[in-house]
């Protein structure tokens, strides 16, 4: 759950603390944690508190919860009455709603290039990623809570503008020449039993059918190369079809015969033209 408020992070060799508000709590502990362990946090004064005292003399701790909007004030309270050692700023300032002009938007992409985001390229260990899922577990978010039309509408008009627009040719042969050459590793036996267990029991909808047969309507497949029907000849050799020995009805059996005849005359239809 998503909370707002007023935290600290404190030495608990000297007392010294640094003060902080978000609209997110548990987030942006979760920055400072990060960007400390790495020796790579913007405050220096707290940096270098973190590396002469060591992670086990620092307490992480929420001091208030409040409303986004009273952030700034509650943040300035507490600095007051508390103190804030290791704050380079010691009056509460907040930047949500400032709109940053072309130029200092240009000045901070280029201080950023070659740095890359929270996290990114880091290789989680199987420890933290059980811890992870184990987290996870029973956690449904907003399931089961519909957005008001209010909350639809504000999410509408955010969206706005920031789609992909048009797959244009362009486009296409860039993702192309991007997936060049990838591969996709090969399933495990757990992920393929997981994907079965997950789906048995499970049956489309008419309705869902219906769509996916408008959708492919009209659609042709492109001839198979064939290199790619060695790789299918391979990859099915030694396999043995799951419905081996049973008995077809009639009425499959007729579909069945529709099918291939109205295939066949679709592709003389082709020919021809």
């Amino acid at each position: 759950m998503i909370q707002a408020g007023v935290y600290q992070i404190r030495n608990l060799v000297n007392n010294h603390r640094y003060i902080g508000s978000s609209v997110d709590l548990t987030a942006r502990l979760g920055q400072h944690s990060y960007f400390l362990r790495r020796n790579n946090h913007k405050n220096e004064y707290l940096q270098h508190a973190w590396n002469k005292y060591g992670a086990l003399s620092f307490a992480f701790e929420i001091l208030l919860y409040c409303d986004p909007e009273n952030l700034v004030l509650f943040e300035q309270i507490c600095i007051d009455e508390l103190g804030a050692d290791y704050n380079i700023r010691i009056i509460a300032e907040s930047n949500a709603g400032i709109e940053f002009s072309e130029e200092h938007k240009k000045k901070i992409s280029i201080a950023r290039m070659g740095h890359p985001g929270y996290g990114k390229g880091l290789r989680r260990s199987e420890e933290f990623c059980r811890k992870v899922s184990e987290g996870k577990k029973g956690n449904t978010g907003r399931l089961g809570q519909p957005h008001t039309e209010e909350s639809k509408r504000k999410m509408s008009e955010n969206r706005k503008g920031r789609g992909l627009g048009p797959h244009t040719e362009e486009r296409n042969q860039k993702v192309r020449a991007a997936l060049t050459g990838r591969k996709r590793p090969p399933f495990s036996e757990e992920w393929k039993r997981n994907i079965s267990e997950g789906n048995k029991g499970k049956h489309l909808s008419e309705e869902h059918k219906r769509n996916v047969s408008i959708a492919l309507s009209g659609k042709k497949r492109s001839p198979l190369s064939e290199e790619h029907k060695h790789q299918i000849s391979l990859a099915n050799k030694g396999r043995t079809s799951n419905r081996k020995g049973v008995k077809l009805s009639e009425e499959t059996i007729r579909k069945m015969i529709i099918g291939h005849k109205r295939n066949r005359l679709q592709h003389e239809m082709e020919l021809i033209s």
